[in-house]
Protein backbone atom coordinates (compact mmCIF):
# COMPACT_ATOMS: atom_id res chain seq x y z
CA UNK A 1 0.00 0.00 0.00
CA UNK A 2 1.30 3.55 -0.91
CA UNK A 3 0.19 6.97 -1.77
CA UNK A 4 1.14 10.15 -2.96
CA UNK A 5 1.85 13.27 -1.40
CA UNK A 6 -1.51 14.81 0.34
CA UNK A 7 -2.37 17.93 1.28
CA UNK A 8 -4.80 16.66 3.89
CA UNK A 9 -2.60 14.76 6.11
CA UNK A 10 -4.48 13.23 9.39
CA UNK A 11 -1.17 11.89 10.72
CA UNK A 12 -1.12 13.14 14.21
CA UNK A 13 2.37 12.41 15.06
CA UNK A 14 4.83 15.79 14.91
CA UNK A 15 8.74 15.88 15.38
CA UNK A 16 10.59 19.11 14.56
CA UNK A 17 12.66 19.47 11.24
CA UNK A 18 15.81 17.54 10.64
CA UNK A 19 15.09 15.83 14.00
CA UNK A 20 15.89 12.00 15.71
CA UNK A 21 13.61 10.80 17.64
CA UNK A 22 13.13 6.82 19.47
CA UNK A 23 9.87 6.15 21.13
CA UNK A 24 8.25 3.15 22.68
CA UNK A 25 5.25 2.63 24.90
CA UNK A 26 5.34 1.67 28.44
CA UNK A 27 4.68 -0.96 27.21
CA UNK A 28 1.11 0.02 25.81
CA UNK A 29 -2.41 0.24 27.30
CA UNK A 30 -5.38 -1.62 26.69
CA UNK A 31 -8.47 -0.59 28.64
CA UNK A 32 -11.72 -2.69 29.76
CA UNK A 33 -14.34 -2.49 31.86
CA UNK A 34 -15.62 -5.72 31.80
CA UNK A 35 -13.98 -9.09 32.28
CA UNK A 36 -15.53 -12.67 31.73
CA UNK A 37 -13.99 -16.35 33.27
CA UNK A 38 -13.03 -18.37 30.45
CA UNK A 39 -10.89 -21.29 31.16
CA UNK A 40 -10.10 -20.15 35.21
CA UNK A 41 -8.77 -16.73 33.74
CA UNK A 42 -10.20 -13.45 33.59
CA UNK A 43 -10.44 -12.17 29.78
CA UNK A 44 -11.24 -9.08 28.68
CA UNK A 45 -14.43 -7.78 27.37
CA UNK A 46 -14.24 -5.64 24.52
CA UNK A 47 -17.72 -3.40 25.56
CA UNK A 48 -19.27 -1.72 27.15
CA UNK A 49 -16.98 1.24 26.97
CA UNK A 50 -18.14 2.89 29.73
CA UNK A 51 -16.68 2.32 33.40
CA UNK A 52 -18.87 0.26 35.14
CA UNK A 53 -20.28 0.22 39.13
CA UNK A 54 -22.48 -2.99 40.03
CA UNK A 55 -23.74 -5.85 38.29
CA UNK A 56 -26.62 -8.36 39.15
CA UNK A 57 -28.51 -11.32 37.02
CA UNK A 58 -30.09 -14.21 37.45
CA UNK A 59 -29.31 -17.60 37.54
CA UNK A 60 -30.81 -18.47 33.61
CA UNK A 61 -27.69 -16.24 32.68
CA UNK A 62 -29.54 -12.57 32.26
CA UNK A 63 -27.04 -10.05 33.85
CA UNK A 64 -27.16 -6.47 34.52
CA UNK A 65 -24.86 -3.61 34.65
CA UNK A 66 -24.77 -0.30 34.96
CA UNK A 67 -22.12 2.23 35.24
CA UNK A 68 -21.62 6.12 34.16
CA UNK A 69 -23.21 8.47 31.90
CA UNK A 70 -26.60 6.95 32.10
CA UNK A 71 -25.19 3.45 30.98
CA UNK A 72 -27.52 0.55 31.43
CA UNK A 73 -26.22 -3.19 29.86
CA UNK A 74 -28.08 -6.23 29.58
CA UNK A 75 -26.80 -9.44 28.47
CA UNK A 76 -29.37 -12.12 27.36
CA UNK A 77 -26.99 -15.42 27.40
CA UNK A 78 -25.32 -14.26 23.97
CA UNK A 79 -24.43 -10.83 23.72
CA UNK A 80 -24.94 -7.45 25.72
CA UNK A 81 -27.23 -4.56 24.92
CA UNK A 82 -27.67 -0.63 26.04
CA UNK A 83 -31.05 -0.29 27.49
CA UNK A 84 -31.04 3.23 28.66
CA UNK A 85 -33.43 5.38 30.77
CA UNK A 86 -35.17 8.29 30.41
CA UNK A 87 -33.38 9.41 33.28
CA UNK A 88 -30.25 11.08 33.25
CA UNK A 89 -27.92 9.66 36.04
CA UNK A 90 -24.76 7.92 36.24
CA UNK A 91 -26.12 4.57 37.85
CA UNK A 92 -24.25 2.74 40.84
CA UNK A 93 -26.68 -0.37 41.82
CA UNK A 94 -28.75 -2.53 40.04
CA UNK A 95 -30.91 -5.37 42.12
CA UNK A 96 -34.38 -6.99 40.67
CA UNK A 97 -37.05 -8.80 42.26
CA UNK A 98 -38.32 -10.30 39.54
CA UNK A 99 -37.05 -10.16 35.47
CA UNK A 100 -40.09 -7.83 34.81
CA UNK A 101 -38.80 -5.65 38.29
CA UNK A 102 -35.14 -4.49 37.87
CA UNK A 103 -34.09 -1.37 40.00
CA UNK A 104 -30.89 1.05 38.97
CA UNK A 105 -30.16 3.18 41.63
CA UNK A 106 -28.07 6.56 40.56
CA UNK A 107 -25.45 8.57 42.70
CA UNK A 108 -27.54 11.55 42.77
CA UNK A 109 -30.75 9.32 44.50
CA UNK A 110 -32.49 8.88 41.06
CA UNK A 111 -34.36 5.21 41.26
CA UNK A 112 -35.90 3.72 37.98
CA UNK A 113 -37.76 0.58 37.33
CA UNK A 114 -37.48 -1.58 34.64
CA UNK A 115 -40.81 -3.48 33.88
CA UNK A 116 -43.52 -4.45 31.12
CA UNK A 117 -39.83 -3.65 28.70
CA UNK A 118 -39.68 0.23 29.75
CA UNK A 119 -37.93 2.11 32.43
CA UNK A 120 -40.14 4.24 34.87
CA UNK A 121 -39.32 6.40 37.84
CA UNK A 122 -39.37 4.88 41.26
CA UNK A 123 -38.63 7.79 42.82
CA UNK A 124 -35.56 9.43 44.44
CA UNK A 125 -34.21 9.68 47.72
CA UNK A 126 -32.67 12.80 49.17
CA UNK A 127 -28.75 12.04 49.55
CA UNK A 128 -25.92 10.57 47.73
CA UNK A 129 -26.49 6.56 47.06
CA UNK A 130 -23.58 4.06 47.10
CA UNK A 131 -26.10 0.52 46.40
CA UNK A 132 -28.70 -1.16 46.03
CA UNK A 133 -30.75 -4.60 47.30
CA UNK A 134 -33.52 -6.06 48.28
CA UNK A 135 -36.00 -9.17 48.92
CA UNK A 136 -39.41 -8.64 47.56
CA UNK A 137 -38.73 -4.57 47.55
CA UNK A 138 -35.77 -2.44 47.74
CA UNK A 139 -33.54 -1.33 49.81
CA UNK A 140 -30.90 1.82 49.43
CA UNK A 141 -28.10 2.67 50.96
CA UNK A 142 -25.69 5.73 50.64
CA UNK A 143 -24.17 8.26 52.75
CA UNK A 144 -24.38 9.59 56.55
CA UNK A 145 -25.79 6.57 57.72
CA UNK A 146 -28.79 6.10 55.29
CA UNK A 147 -31.11 3.09 54.94
CA UNK A 148 -34.73 3.65 52.61
CA UNK A 149 -36.76 0.91 52.25
CA UNK A 150 -39.62 1.04 49.75
CA UNK A 151 -43.09 0.70 50.73
CA UNK A 152 -45.72 1.12 48.32
CA UNK A 153 -44.34 4.04 46.29
CA UNK A 154 -42.82 5.90 49.16
CA UNK A 155 -39.04 5.30 49.99
CA UNK A 156 -38.74 5.60 54.10
CA UNK A 157 -35.10 6.08 55.65
CA UNK A 158 -34.53 3.71 58.55
CA UNK A 159 -32.72 4.70 62.00
CA UNK A 160 -29.42 3.86 61.99
CA UNK A 161 -28.19 6.44 64.69
CA UNK A 162 -24.71 6.82 62.96
CA UNK A 163 -23.19 9.54 60.24
CA UNK A 164 -20.85 6.72 58.70
CA UNK A 165 -21.52 6.33 55.13
CA UNK A 166 -23.18 2.77 53.99
CA UNK A 167 -21.89 1.64 50.98
CA UNK A 168 -23.17 -1.80 50.43
CA UNK A 169 -26.01 -4.21 50.99
CA UNK A 170 -27.56 -7.90 49.83
CA UNK A 171 -30.84 -9.17 50.16
CA UNK A 172 -31.40 -13.11 51.35
CA UNK A 173 -34.70 -13.72 49.49
CA UNK A 174 -35.42 -16.99 51.27
CA UNK A 175 -35.83 -14.98 54.95
CA UNK A 176 -36.44 -11.69 53.86
CA UNK A 177 -34.09 -10.43 55.31
CA UNK A 178 -31.10 -7.22 53.91
CA UNK A 179 -27.34 -6.75 55.10
CA UNK A 180 -25.88 -3.54 54.92
CA UNK A 181 -22.39 -2.55 55.07
CA UNK A 182 -20.58 0.59 55.72
CA UNK A 183 -18.10 2.96 56.96
CA UNK A 184 -16.02 2.15 60.33
CA UNK A 185 -16.91 -1.32 59.65
CA UNK A 186 -20.63 -0.93 59.80
CA UNK A 187 -22.74 -3.92 59.47
CA UNK A 188 -26.94 -3.29 59.74
CA UNK A 189 -29.30 -6.51 59.62
CA UNK A 190 -32.75 -4.86 57.46
CA UNK A 191 -36.10 -7.15 58.91
CA UNK A 192 -39.39 -5.74 60.16
CA UNK A 193 -38.93 -2.67 59.16
CA UNK A 194 -35.94 -2.06 61.46
CA UNK A 195 -32.58 -1.26 60.95
CA UNK A 196 -30.66 -3.26 63.60
CA UNK A 197 -26.79 -2.83 64.00
CA UNK A 198 -24.40 -6.11 64.19
CA UNK A 199 -20.80 -6.35 65.96
CA UNK A 200 -18.18 -6.81 63.04
CA UNK A 201 -15.18 -6.38 65.11
CA UNK A 202 -13.22 -4.26 62.76
CA UNK A 203 -13.17 -0.60 62.06
CA UNK A 204 -12.46 -1.59 58.40
CA UNK A 205 -14.64 0.73 55.97
CA UNK A 206 -16.81 -2.03 54.63
CA UNK A 207 -17.98 -2.03 50.62
CA UNK A 208 -19.42 -5.21 49.83
CA UNK A 209 -21.64 -8.19 51.64
CA UNK A 210 -23.08 -11.69 50.45
CA UNK A 211 -23.96 -14.48 51.18
CA UNK A 212 -25.57 -18.15 50.84
CA UNK A 213 -29.06 -18.07 49.63
CA UNK A 214 -29.63 -19.64 53.44
CA UNK A 215 -27.86 -16.90 55.17
CA UNK A 216 -26.16 -19.25 57.30
CA UNK A 217 -22.90 -17.85 55.92
CA UNK A 218 -22.80 -14.46 54.96
CA UNK A 219 -19.33 -12.69 53.40
CA UNK A 220 -18.27 -8.73 54.16
CA UNK A 221 -15.09 -7.25 52.48
CA UNK A 222 -13.51 -4.05 52.72
CA UNK A 223 -10.38 -1.88 52.90
CA UNK A 224 -6.39 -3.23 53.34
CA UNK A 225 -8.03 -6.92 52.34
CA UNK A 226 -10.63 -6.88 54.98
CA UNK A 227 -12.77 -10.42 54.92
CA UNK A 228 -15.54 -11.03 57.39
CA UNK A 229 -16.99 -14.26 57.31
CA UNK A 230 -20.35 -14.36 59.34
CA UNK A 231 -21.76 -17.94 60.67
CA UNK A 232 -25.48 -19.04 61.40
CA UNK A 233 -24.57 -18.35 65.14
CA UNK A 234 -24.94 -14.96 64.01
CA UNK A 235 -21.13 -14.01 64.63
CA UNK A 236 -18.62 -11.97 62.44
CA UNK A 237 -15.26 -13.19 62.28
CA UNK A 238 -12.07 -12.00 60.34
CA UNK A 239 -10.78 -14.57 57.09
CA UNK A 240 -7.10 -13.97 56.69
CA UNK A 241 -6.57 -13.06 52.87
CA UNK A 242 -3.24 -12.21 50.72
CA UNK A 243 -3.51 -8.48 49.77
CA UNK A 244 -3.41 -5.44 51.16
CA UNK A 245 -5.89 -3.70 48.39
CA UNK A 246 -9.30 -2.82 48.86
CA UNK A 247 -11.84 -5.53 48.87
CA UNK A 248 -14.99 -3.73 46.86
CA UNK A 249 -17.40 -6.48 46.47
CA UNK A 250 -17.56 -10.63 46.96
CA UNK A 251 -19.94 -13.05 45.66
CA UNK A 252 -20.76 -16.50 47.23
CA UNK A 253 -20.88 -19.24 44.72
CA UNK A 254 -24.04 -22.09 45.74
CA UNK A 255 -21.62 -24.52 46.82
CA UNK A 256 -19.58 -21.90 49.43
CA UNK A 257 -16.72 -20.51 47.48
CA UNK A 258 -16.58 -16.78 47.40
CA UNK A 259 -14.96 -14.60 44.56
CA UNK A 260 -13.85 -11.12 46.51
CA UNK A 261 -12.65 -8.31 43.77
CA UNK A 262 -11.17 -4.83 44.55
CA UNK A 263 -8.53 -2.46 43.79
CA UNK A 264 -5.09 -2.89 41.48
CA UNK A 265 -7.15 -5.51 39.53
CA UNK A 266 -7.08 -7.95 42.51
CA UNK A 267 -9.53 -10.92 42.41
CA UNK A 268 -9.22 -13.55 45.01
CA UNK A 269 -10.76 -16.94 45.50
CA UNK A 270 -11.51 -18.67 48.75
CA UNK A 271 -12.45 -22.17 48.35
CA UNK A 272 -12.77 -25.00 50.57
CA UNK A 273 -12.89 -25.65 54.25
CA UNK A 274 -9.06 -24.89 55.00
CA UNK A 275 -9.89 -21.19 53.69
CA UNK A 276 -7.34 -21.39 50.68
CA UNK A 277 -7.23 -18.30 48.97
CA UNK A 278 -6.20 -18.46 45.26
CA UNK A 279 -4.87 -15.17 43.86
CA UNK A 280 -6.57 -14.53 40.15
CA UNK A 281 -5.93 -10.92 40.14
CA UNK A 282 -5.11 -9.29 37.03
CA UNK A 283 -1.15 -8.86 36.25
CA UNK A 284 0.38 -5.73 36.13
CA UNK A 285 -3.15 -4.09 36.64
CA UNK A 286 -4.31 -0.83 37.71
CA UNK A 287 -8.34 -1.69 37.16
CA UNK A 288 -10.67 -0.88 39.74
CA UNK A 289 -12.88 -3.81 40.03
CA UNK A 290 -16.17 -2.75 41.40
CA UNK A 291 -18.82 -5.96 41.37
CA UNK A 292 -18.47 -9.06 40.97
CA UNK A 293 -21.20 -11.61 39.62
CA UNK A 294 -21.90 -15.13 38.65
CA UNK A 295 -24.72 -18.03 38.58
CA UNK A 296 -24.13 -21.51 40.15
CA UNK A 297 -20.78 -22.65 41.33
CA UNK A 298 -19.03 -20.36 39.15
CA UNK A 299 -18.43 -16.51 39.14
CA UNK A 300 -18.59 -15.26 35.59
CA UNK A 301 -18.61 -11.04 35.31
CA UNK A 302 -16.74 -8.47 37.07
CA UNK A 303 -17.09 -4.88 35.96
CA UNK A 304 -14.67 -2.10 37.16
CA UNK A 305 -13.29 1.00 35.80
CA UNK A 306 -9.78 2.49 35.01
CA UNK A 307 -8.79 -1.11 33.80
CA UNK A 308 -4.92 -0.63 32.27
CA UNK A 309 -3.38 -4.18 30.98
CA UNK A 310 0.18 -3.55 29.99
CA UNK A 311 0.70 -4.93 26.25
CA UNK A 312 4.04 -6.75 25.25
CA UNK A 313 6.82 -4.98 25.45
CA UNK A 314 8.32 -3.74 21.72
CA UNK A 315 11.64 -2.93 21.12
CA UNK A 316 12.65 0.34 18.98
CA UNK A 317 13.32 -0.58 15.66
CA UNK A 318 17.13 0.81 14.98
CA UNK A 319 18.10 2.10 11.15
CA UNK A 320 20.57 -0.36 9.15
CA UNK A 321 19.90 1.62 5.79
CA UNK A 322 20.08 4.23 4.72
CA UNK A 323 21.62 6.20 7.52
CA UNK A 324 21.17 9.49 8.66
CA UNK A 325 20.86 12.12 6.35
CA UNK A 326 21.49 9.25 3.47
CA UNK A 327 19.51 9.06 0.73
CA UNK A 328 16.57 7.18 0.25
CA UNK A 329 16.20 7.29 -3.62
CA UNK A 330 15.41 4.26 -5.49
CA UNK A 331 16.91 2.51 -2.03
CA UNK A 332 15.53 -0.07 0.36
CA UNK A 333 14.60 1.24 4.06
CA UNK A 334 15.54 -1.80 6.41
CA UNK A 335 15.57 -1.94 10.13
CA UNK A 336 16.92 -3.96 12.98
CA UNK A 337 13.93 -4.49 15.89
CA UNK A 338 16.70 -5.53 18.01
CA UNK A 339 14.55 -7.94 20.22
CA UNK A 340 10.81 -8.24 22.04
CA UNK A 341 7.57 -9.15 20.78
CA UNK A 342 6.98 -9.54 16.94
CA UNK A 343 4.14 -6.92 15.47
CA UNK A 344 0.66 -7.27 13.68
CA UNK A 345 1.69 -4.70 11.17
CA UNK A 346 4.75 -2.50 10.14
CA UNK A 347 3.91 1.31 9.05
CA UNK A 348 6.59 3.05 7.03
CA UNK A 349 5.99 6.50 5.77
CA UNK A 350 8.37 9.07 4.41
CA UNK A 351 7.22 12.43 4.81
CA UNK A 352 8.12 16.21 4.22
CA UNK A 353 10.10 18.65 7.01
CA UNK A 354 6.65 19.53 8.55
CA UNK A 355 5.64 15.80 8.48
CA UNK A 356 2.98 15.71 5.17
CA UNK A 357 2.95 12.27 3.97
CA UNK A 358 4.96 11.64 0.52
CA UNK A 359 4.77 7.48 0.88
CA UNK A 360 3.58 5.61 3.04
CA UNK A 361 3.10 1.40 3.73
CA UNK A 362 1.88 -1.08 5.83
CA UNK A 363 3.07 -4.53 5.82
CA UNK A 364 1.51 -7.37 7.84
CA UNK A 365 3.42 -9.67 10.03
CA UNK A 366 7.65 -9.58 11.11
CA UNK A 367 9.28 -7.61 8.13
CA UNK A 368 12.60 -5.51 8.30
CA UNK A 369 12.97 -3.71 5.17
CA UNK A 370 10.75 -2.53 2.22
CA UNK A 371 11.90 -1.23 -1.38
CA UNK A 372 11.09 2.65 -1.78
CA UNK A 373 9.75 3.70 -5.52
CA UNK A 374 10.46 6.69 -7.13
CA UNK A 375 9.83 9.45 -4.55
CA UNK A 376 10.18 12.36 -6.56
CA UNK A 377 7.38 11.11 -8.96
CA UNK A 378 5.06 10.63 -6.32
CA UNK A 379 5.70 14.05 -4.88
CA UNK A 380 6.78 16.06 -7.62
CA UNK A 381 9.81 18.14 -7.68
CA UNK A 382 9.56 18.27 -3.80
CA UNK A 383 11.76 19.60 -1.16
CA UNK A 384 15.17 19.55 -3.55
CA UNK A 385 18.26 19.37 -1.27
CA UNK A 386 16.44 19.12 1.58
CA UNK A 387 16.18 16.30 4.21
CA UNK A 388 12.85 14.53 4.87
CA UNK A 389 11.84 12.63 7.77
CA UNK A 390 11.16 8.86 7.61
CA UNK A 391 9.42 6.85 9.82
CA UNK A 392 9.33 3.24 11.13
CA UNK A 393 6.09 2.03 13.57
CA UNK A 394 5.77 -1.55 14.96
CA UNK A 395 2.07 -2.49 16.10
CA UNK A 396 0.35 -5.30 18.63
CA UNK A 397 -3.14 -5.14 17.82
CA UNK A 398 -5.18 -7.65 18.58
CA UNK A 399 -7.30 -9.06 15.64
CA UNK A 400 -5.73 -6.93 13.22
CA UNK A 401 -6.19 -8.37 9.57
CA UNK A 402 -4.52 -6.75 6.32
CA UNK A 403 -8.11 -8.13 4.94
CA UNK A 404 -9.89 -5.53 7.13
CA UNK A 405 -7.16 -3.28 7.37
CA UNK A 406 -8.48 0.72 7.01
CA UNK A 407 -5.89 4.20 8.28
CA UNK A 408 -7.82 3.75 11.93
CA UNK A 409 -5.51 1.02 12.50
CA UNK A 410 -2.65 3.28 11.58
CA UNK A 411 -3.87 6.51 13.38
CA UNK A 412 -5.48 5.48 16.30
CA UNK A 413 -2.84 5.12 18.65
CA UNK A 414 -5.34 4.36 21.95
CA UNK A 415 -6.34 1.04 19.31
CA UNK A 416 -2.83 -0.69 19.93
CA UNK A 417 -1.95 -3.12 22.24
CA UNK A 418 1.93 -1.95 22.45
CA UNK A 419 3.98 -0.70 19.67
CA UNK A 420 7.39 1.16 18.94
CA UNK A 421 8.58 3.73 16.80
CA UNK A 422 12.13 5.78 15.38
CA UNK A 423 12.23 8.60 13.09
CA UNK A 424 15.37 10.17 11.52
CA UNK A 425 16.36 12.28 8.87
CA UNK A 426 17.17 11.01 5.20
CA UNK A 427 17.58 12.93 1.66
CA UNK A 428 15.39 12.05 -0.74
CA UNK A 429 16.73 13.48 -4.15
Amino acid sequence: MGGAYSENSTFVQWFPPYSTAVRRNLPGLASSHLFIQQSGDWSPVSIPLTPLEDSWGWDGGITWAVGEDNQIYVYNGDAWSVVKTPIEASWVGVWGATEDAVYVAGEAGDVAVWTEGQWVSAGSVESKIKGIAGTETPVVVGETGGIWSLQGEEWLPLETNTEASMNGAWGAQSIGTVWVVGDNGSIFRVEGGDAIPEESGTEAHLYGVMGTDDAQTIYACGEAGTLLRRTGSGEWSSVPTTTLNTLLDVWVSSNGSVTAVGQMGTILLLAGEEDVILDQSLENSGAILKSVWGTGENAKWIAGKDALFFGPLMEVPEFLAPGVEGAVLGSKISWDPVGGAFPSFTFVEVGSPWWKPIWQMVLAGTVFSVNVPDLKGLSGEGPTGQNALLQVTRVIQNGFSMESFNYFDVFYEFMWDSWSTNTSTVNLF
